[in-house]
This record gives structure tokens, sequence and C-alpha cells, in this order.
């Protein structure tokens, strides 16, 4: 099996196939020499039988591009539609026998074709676990591309192998600790330090799943309290940064002790990346908001079958935390809208934190003193702009 650096290296590589095709291959999940046979017709399947080291088909289907945008969601319900019945698309392997691939050509806001593609497998109750993938993630910055896809490789493409493959997608403990959480929220008073050390360990689980290290003192993730103006009631942001072990900023989480009112369509919050679990009819309600979209599933005794609903619909979301991809503006105005929302957001940061650093009786640590060190840090990493 390709190693996650090796996986992305044979991704960048120049082969003239599919990018569904490149995929699976530099992934060792099927034979490079057969990556690049004739086609078959869109639509039709292509097939990879059972090998000793991956138990199970590869069905692919590549679709044939049409006029509206490709989206997650329109690609997990072409993956519903195909496996709600295979054998009208031509493929032979039942619907719970194999790894579906469905692959789909568009154009970008530049021009360029680029595809994605949704690998999914139908679990014993009937219900879809997915994941997408995107080639415009192979146009990203060189180190966002490298992480984006050593995670995917880490948790998903990588674990696709022996008897337990399809806990590629969530495993029996994730699904457990998300019913935990729903059996908290359906309680009639709800126990927010309790809550919030459950949902730590399940962040935790999930980011060992993306290859993210434990740090020092054993965890992958901490979670870091925002200063106490941006968690008043009139303008709820977050809880609190969800940092690993290097500090690096990986979300936001928001637990909410009550149901909140559904925000403005098409409106966007000045942080990105933030999950919010909050009660609903007597269990669990997800949100993951990453820019304009907002993404919901629910844990609930009359869930529906949805992408998100479910134990393993909402591990699903929730581990979409971990795979945020750059957001795309069709023009400058909604940019510049984002540029000034995130402008006010860090004064009200830098002006909250400096007015707790004043309240601390002239205490020099670095927490205590934001700005300055900041502003230090600044001046050693450039020096040429204070010469």
């Amino acid at each position: 099996m390709p190693s996650r650096h090796e996986f992305v290296r044979r991704l960048q590589g120049r082969d003239p196939t599919s990018f569904a095709r490149r995929l699976l291959a530099a992934s060792g999940l099927i034979d490079a020499s057969s990556a690049g046979l004739a086609e078959p017709a869109p639509g039709e399947p292509r097939e990879w039988p059972p090998t000793r080291a991956r138990p199970f088909t590869v069905a692919l289907v590549e679709l044939a591009p049409g006029d509206a945008p490709v989206t997650d969601d329109s690609l997990h319900r072409a993956l519903a539609r195909v496996l709600a019945d295979p054998r009208q698309h031509g493929a032979r392997p039942p619907a719970d026998e194999a790894l579906w691939v469905i692959a789909v050509d568009a154009v970008d806001a530049e021009g360029s074709r680029r595809a994605s593609c949704c690998l999914g497998v139908t679990r014993i109750n009937g219900a879809i676990d997915s994941v997408v993938i995107h080639e415009a993630i192979c146009d990203a910055p060189r180190a966002l591309r490298d992480e984006h896809l050593g995670r995917l490789h880490a948790r998903y493409l990588g674990r696709l192998r022996g008897p337990r493959w399809r806990e590629a997608f969530t495993s029996a403990p994730e699904r457990a600790r998300a019913r935990q959480l729903a059996e908290l929220y359906a309680r009639p008073v709800l126990d927010l330090a309790t809550t919030r050390a459950l949902a730590l360990e399940l962040l935790d689980a999930l980011a060992g799943s993306f290859g993210i290290e434990r740090g020092l003192d054993g965890r992958r993730v901490r979670l870091q309290s925002l200063p106490a103006a941006l968690r008043s009631a009139r303008r709820q942001l977050a809880d609190a940064r969800v940092l690993d072990r290097r500090g690096r900023l990986i979300g936001y989480l928001t637990l909410t002790p009550r149901a909140a009112k559904a925000p403005t369509r098409g409106s966007r919050d000045p942080l990105d990346n933030v999950l919010t679990l909050q009660p609903a009819r007597g269990g669990l309600l997800v949100e993951l908001r990453q820019g304009y979209a907002r993404l919901r599933g629910r844990l609930t005794p009359r869930a529906g079958r949805g992408r998100f609903d479910g134990d393993a619909g909402v591990v699903a979301l929730i581990a979409q935390l971990f795979l945020a991809r750059p957001i795309a503006f069709a023009d400058a105005r909604p940019l510049a809208r984002a540029l000034a929302s995130r402008a006010r957001l860090l004064r009200a940061v830098a002006l909250a934190e400096s007015a707790d650093a004043d309240s601390r009786d002239g205490a020099r640590t670095v927490v205590a003193r934001p700005l300055r060190t900041l502003h230090a840090t600044l001046r050693r990493a450039l020096p040429e702009f204070w010469a």
C-alpha cells in the first residue's frame, strides 16, 4: 500500500487517464496498468474484481457532464441512484459488496475542466457512507494541497484494506460516541462540561484517523475558549477554537444548550469551519458552517436517511471539520465582504484579548499580552519593515 507521501506524488503525475482512475491507482486500489484501458460509455460501470489485499470489488461509474454545477450533495444523490439498482447500470456485484466510485467532470469558474469523485459503500441498514474528493484541490497551494490529500489518504483511501475495510468511512467506536452525545442532548438539562469532554474525545479520535499525531499531553486536538466578548448571547460565534498539537487552528466548536434560530439563507459568518451541536426533537442536531455552505445532520429517534442523518452520518459530518477546502468566490464583491467581516472580527478579538490582559494585574505572560507579543514576533520575522 502506498504511503501518504507516495500517494500525493502519484496523484500529481501527468497520467492522461481520468482523475478518478488516477485517484484509484495512486491509492493502490487498482493496478496502474489497468487504469488506462478502453473506457466504457458514460454511465456504464468499470469493475476491478477483489484481490488478496482488497477483498471487495471496485466499481467505477463515470457520468457524462451536465449543465448543473457539481456539488457534494449532487454526487451523493447520483451515488444513491446507482446503488438503488446497480444492475440497471450494468453492474454485476451487489451494492453492498463493492466500493462504488461516481465521477463526473465539470467546468469551473475559470473555464478549466475538473473532475469530482464520490466514493461510497452501502451499510447493512441500507444507509450510504460516502466521501467526496475534488480534483480542484490539486490546484491549491502546495502545503494546503499536500495536507488535504494526506488526510484523505490517512482516513479513507489508505484504510480500504482487509476485512474491516468499511471502517474507513466510520468505525463502531466513533458511532458509539455520537450516540452518547445524542443521549446527552436528549436530557432535559444539558451538562455542558460532560458534553464538551465527550465532544473532545470524538474530535480527538477523528483527528487520529486523519493522521494528526499526539502531543505531549497525549491529545491530538485541544479546545481553547474564545474571549468572553465573542461568546455573548447577542453574537454567538463559537465557544472554543479547535487546535492541533502544534497550536494550529482546525476550526471552531459551539455547544448550544437549546435549539438555535436558523441563519438567513445565503448569509456568511465571520468565522469559517464552525461546528455546532444543539438539541433537536429528543436527540442531536449537528451543523457545520464552511463559508456559505451549511451542512446539517440529525441523530434523533425519527431521523431521516439523508446524507448526514443517523450515527454514521453525524460522524461523517463532524469529520468534515478536518477537510476544510478553499472557499471559491464568484466575483470581487463577496470576497471584499468576507475580508471586511474577518477584519472586524480580528479587531474585536484583539480588543477583547487586550482587555482581558489588562485585567490580570500586569501579568507578563505571552497569553496575557497577545498584541505586544504579535508585534515583537513580526519585528523579528520581518526586520526590513522596521529598518
